[in-house]
């Protein structure tokens, strides 16, 4: 099986500051051990490989104002496995730099699956949640969308929750839910069957992400025509255009979140 990993590391990490600032964010900084965590999320990326799983490519999505720290930092890990680089205009959700990923995916590796990680996660468990990982690889079908959930330990009000159903390692998502205040993520905990979300996500890039969201891709057809996508993907606005002209769909007919199965491993990423 292939996998393409996408790292994430658009963000600005304010909550952080001031040691992470807006030119300099928390992914960028080593806070624990002698890597960044930028470059930790590269080197667990590539520890996914093994005799099953090969690696085509790394994307990483990252924004101008960061594309010269990423450049440093990669240098400085001397990789062997092949990189490349794609530069959102300006820092957006995880949403349409996933949707620009996927896009990069199709035109250079169409079947490998998306592995798409943050770059400021910080991993203790690296043997229990290379195993977590590889389980949500296998299960990663070419309509659905794979998450990892992380066994919550308290009523935390900084992340987002998933509310699953089932039983065995692989759940069905019911919904997801926004960073709650402190009784709701209490209500939510004593009722069971959310975990946290870790923003990891595991998809095929060709019908698993591009058919959820036609608002991304009218807002990726806006800034091609804009000239203000850098990245080297060739020919990013007819490949846009391409996939519209084929996969068009109105929101009414395309797939719902719900029928989205999850990983959720209650020892992965526990701290």
């Amino acid at each position: 099986m292939k996998i393409t990993p996408v790292i994430l590391c658009g963000g600005s990490g304010t909550r952080l500051w001031p040691l992470s600032r807006q030119h300099y964010p928390k992914q960028f900084l080593k806070l624990v051990g002698d890597m960044t965590l930028f470059q930790q999320s590269i080197s667990r990326a590539i520890t996914l490989e093994n005799d099953d799983i090969q690696i085509e490519e790394i994307l990483i999505v990252s924004n101008e104002n960061h594309r010269f720290l990423v450049l440093e930092q990669l240098d400085e890990l001397k990789l062997k496995t092949p990189v490349r680089i794609l530069l959102e205009p300006e820092p957006k959700n995880t949403a349409p730099a996933l949707t620009l990923a996927a896009l990069g995916a199709q035109e250079t590796n169409p079947d490998s699956v998306l592995v798409v990680t943050p770059a400021d996660h910080y991993v203790e468990d690296l043997k229990s949640f290379v195993v977590a990982m590889h389980e949500a690889i296998q299960v990663t079908g070419e309509d659905t969308i794979v998450t990892l959930g992380i066994n919550p330990t308290r009523p935390y009000t900084g992340f987002g929750y998933i509310h699953f159903e089932g039983e065995g390692l692989v759940k069905n998502v019911l919904i997801f839910k926004e960073k709650p205040d402190y009784e709701t993520a209490q209500r939510m905990i004593d009722q069971g069957q959310h975990a946290w979300n870790g923003g990891i996500l595991f998809c095929n890039p060709r019908p698993g992400w591009m058919r959820l969201s036609e608002v991304i891709l009218k807002y990726l057809i806006q800034l091609a025509r804009l000239g203000k996508i850098r990245t080297k993907i060739n020919g990013l606005s007819d490949l846009i255009k391409n996939y519209l002209n084929t996969h068009h769909r109105t929101p009414s007919t395309m797939p719902s979140w719900k029928s989205s199965p999850s990983v959720s491993n209650k020892k992965t990423l526990r701290s």
